[in-house]
């Protein structure tokens, strides 16, 4: 169990801004969990995820996305696939398209991630993420309309679950506002 608490001192670290030492700690995570659940868990995948994610924060996008579709690569292999994670990762490799300012690509994996997030119903609030992603995609596109569209449909949700107090609300609102704004 030595792994769990090398990922956590990893997530400690990113949360820090310390980057450096947050690859060096989620690396010996993935070392034990390839070792020992093998390359194609859910673990492992998730070590690589956390890795790619240290690469984006730090802004080498082209390693994050390298690990970013390995783990999926991956992961997609094992049985059974948990749908939450692979839309979870077509999120983060969409995030970094759109760090990148490639809308087209980050449209295309936020899609992914929607389309897998509908799927299972019982995560309403990612899918809510998902669909204020492609917002915000649209919207630096200045596809106003279909951002207005995706803003909408995440509140939607957001007051369904509702999350009315809740900063994901207040952010989604403040979105479509901009939006608008934008549109005249």
């Amino acid at each position: 169990e030595l792994w769990i608490i090398f990922n956590s001192i990893g997530i400690a670290y990113r949360n820090l801004g310390k980057y450096d030492l947050a690859l060096t700690y989620y690396k010996k995570d993935f070392e034990i969990n390839q070792s020992h659940f093998g390359i194609t868990h859910r673990a492992t995948a998730n070590s690589m995820n956390n890795i790619a994610a240290v690469y984006m924060h730090k802004g080498d996008y082209e390693k994050a996305l390298q690990e970013y579709f390995r783990s999926l690569s991956e992961y997609l292999k094992s049985k059974p696939v948990d749908l939450d994670f692979v839309a979870k990762l077509y999120n983060n490799i969409g995030a970094t398209y759109e760090r990148q300012g490639e809308m087209d690509k980050s449209i295309e994996y936020y899609e992914k991630a929607v389309k897998q997030y509908r799927l299972k119903d019982n995560n309403k609030y990612s899918l809510a993420i998902g669909l204020n992603n492609l917002g915000i995609a649209y919207f630096k596109k200045t596809d106003l309309n279909l951002s207005i569209n995706y803003y909408k449909a995440a509140i939607k949700i957001a007051e369904e679950l509702s999350l009315f107090t809740h900063p994901f609300y207040a952010t989604v609102n403040a979105n479509l506002a901009v939006s608008y704004f934008q549109a005249g």
